[in-house]
């Protein structure tokens, strides 16, 4: 897999203004518009719902852009903005359906506190066990990323990775067995808070 680019010069450009920004926007946009609208469609939306989310996503990153920090990689911060800007239009089209909810309703939803600790633990284990597999096989857990994270499609990644589809469903299972036994020692919570 290439190694992630090199996101300082694209980041000074959109911080930047004028021209270059105009440019490092047009590059930006050139790479992640399909991913992203694909994204959204497979999400359920219609068309003109996943232009305006595509459209919400760049105008978030660009006001926000002054205060990216670099902290993670900047596509990987545009997608946490995709993904948020379609929680919101989600959101917004639940409340447009039942403006009302009664708070029961609401907070037989988020279950009991039991469940929130078993969730946690959970999923802090989860994370654990990703981050060893990721120091051990990179290039595999960000391939993995693509899929679980950014929800791309075999073809997506395969060009992202330059193999065929045929070769990168391959190398995705290849991943998902190094992956098993990471997981492995999580297993009993999953168990555990089942009811």
């Amino acid at each position: 897999m290439a190694d992630e680019p090199d996101d300082e010069p694209l980041v000074a450009d959109l911080k930047a203004g004028g021209n270059r920004r105009a440019q490092a926007v047009k590059r930006l946009y050139g790479e992640l518009s399909l991913p992203m609208r694909a994204f959204f469609r497979r999400k359920g939306l219609d068309d003109k719902a996943a232009e305006d989310l595509l459209h919400e996503t760049f105008v978030h990153l660009l006001r926000g852009i002054g205060g990216y920090r670099g902290e993670s990689p900047l596509r990987a911060w545009a997608w946490a903005i995709a993904r948020n800007e379609m929680r919101m239009y989600w959101r917004a089209a639940e409340r447009r359906e039942d403006p009302e909810e009664p708070e029961t309703l609401a907070m037989l939803r988020v279950g009991s506190d039991d469940d929130s600790r078993d969730a946690a633990e959970l999923i802090d284990c989860v994370r654990a066990a990703l981050r060893r597999f990721e120091h051990q096989f990179r290039d595999q857990a960000q391939a993995l990323r693509l899929i679980v994270q950014y929800e791309w499609g075999i073809a997506e990644v395969a060009k992202h990775l330059g193999r065929t589809v045929g070769a990168t469903r391959e190398y995705l299972s290849q991943a998902r067995k190094r992956l098993a036994p990471f997981i492995e020692p999580c297993r009993g919570l999953l168990e555990g808070a089942a009811p």
